[in-house]
């Protein structure tokens, strides 16, 4: 028998992908942050399909704060509409939950959730509700955008320049519980043309770039002084560097992409003058596929341990 912690969670979801038919109306299936579908009688939109959940014991404690479990919820869908660059739709919410539960914990937990969606939206249509031995909260997303504008994963080439929003590491001291999805701002790259590849940082930028850089065929060298380390993640007393938390923690829903290389100057003028959230220039992309190069500020080539989250192995 073959468990699922052997095989990690990227293997199990490209062992899914060879059982599905192929269908012309899916522009891009399984391995993205979004499924990119084209029905047939619309000209216009293609849409962007997502789901996600937050699991008791997994993703929250049974002391969490409802608020905060019913706005990961939503903003977990909106991080990965908001790295395909789609403008929110509908949503549908299913939820597991134990018959004990305190139906009002419950309520507040699906307003929080209703509350995120809506400042973004996204309309939330219906769903399941079912028993269960712990609260698990699963929702199926849809996004709208041009047809054939969807960033994607793939794309980026050799000396295209990569970026990150925001900051990184040291989420679970409290900001994945609060974090703001980059809507707004995926919608913007996505309109203005200038990314070729995207994806969100959910399981930690160093699993993140090896998505990138797999799906791409291509490699990564990252200046570890230019990466942007979150206050909480230099506060963290582990014994792991702020940037080894940078790299690895993950749950920070920030947007990491690519530019091409001759549009990179005019873009950071772009950025500063549409948003007040930082965006940092942290590498390039190189033609050595499959490789990481992490470079100190004295020049020297860092090896990171920790390969950031994966599920089944984490």
């Amino acid at each position: 028998m073959t468990t699922l912690a052997e095989l990690g969670e990227r293997e199990i979801i490209e062992q899914f992908r060879r059982l599905l038919p192929a269908d012309s109306s899916v522009i891009v299936g399984p391995g993205d942050d979004c499924a990119i579908v084209r029905p047939a009688t619309d000209n216009n939109f293609e849409w962007a399909l997502t789901s996600d959940a937050v699991i008791e014991n997994t993703h929250f404690t049974a002391e969490t704060d409802a608020v905060g479990i019913g706005h990961k919820l939503a903003a977990r869908c909106l991080s990965d509409l908001a790295a395909a660059g789609a403008e929110p739709m509908w949503a549908l919410i299913n939820i597991s939950a134990p018959p004990s539960m305190d139906a009002d914990r419950l309520k507040a937990v699906y307003r929080a959730t209703a509350d995120t969606a809506a400042k973004y939206g996204l309309s939330i249509v219906g769903g399941d509700t079912s028993s269960s031995n712990a609260l698990a909260l699963h929702m199926f997303a849809v996004g709208r955008l041009p047809r054939g504008s969807a960033m994607l994963r793939s794309g980026a080439s050799p000396n295209d320049v990569v970026y990150v929003t925001g900051e990184l590491g040291g989420s679970l001291a409290g900001r994945h519980l609060v974090f703001v999805p980059r809507v707004r701002e995926g919608i913007w790259l996505r309109s203005q043309a200038w990314t070729s590849s995207a994806i969100d940082v959910s399981d930690g930028l160093e699993c993140d770039l090896r998505n990138l850089i797999d799906v791409n065929r291509n490699g990564v060298r990252i200046e570890l002084g230019s990466i942007p380390v979150s206050a909480s993640a230099r506060s963290c007393e582990n014994g792991r560097s702020a940037t080894e938390h940078a790299l690895c923690d993950g749950e920070d829903y920030e947007l990491l992409f690519t530019v091409p290389e001759e549009k990179a100057d005019k873009f950071e003028k772009a950025w500063r003058s549409a948003f007040e959230v930082k965006v940092s220039r942290i590498g390039t992309v190189t033609g050595q596929a499959g490789s990481i190069d992490y470079v100190d500020t004295d020049g020297s080539i860092v090896n990171i341990r920790n390969k950031g989250y994966e599920h089944f192995r984490s």
